[in-house]
């Protein structure tokens, strides 16, 4: 089976080690699930960002690096201030 390979990318820092993940929706959960419940990133929304960066081979163990392309921002997760409607 051909799995995905993402990255977080600090914008302060560097790529986080890459995680395998079946396909780019699977990969938008796990990402707003890690925004949700890491501090780091949903206090600094604006710093952080989902990349693929290759696929992995789980019969060869064959990494193909790929040009990292984004998959989604952190600030699509954040929560949207309450508004004062009365």
């Amino acid at each position: 089976m051909i799995f995905n390979l993402y990255a977080v990318k600090d914008e302060l820092s560097e790529y986080a080690s890459p995680i395998t993940i079946q396909d780019d929706e699977q990969a938008k959960r796990y990402f707003r699930e890690m925004c949700i419940n890491n501090k780091m990133i949903s206090n600094n929304p604006e710093d952080f960002s989902l990349w693929l960066v290759g696929n992995f081979s789980t019969v060869s163990g064959e990494v193909q690096p790929t040009k990292p392309r984004l998959i989604i921002r952190a600030k699509s997760f954040a929560k949207e201030e309450p508004t004062n409607d009365n």
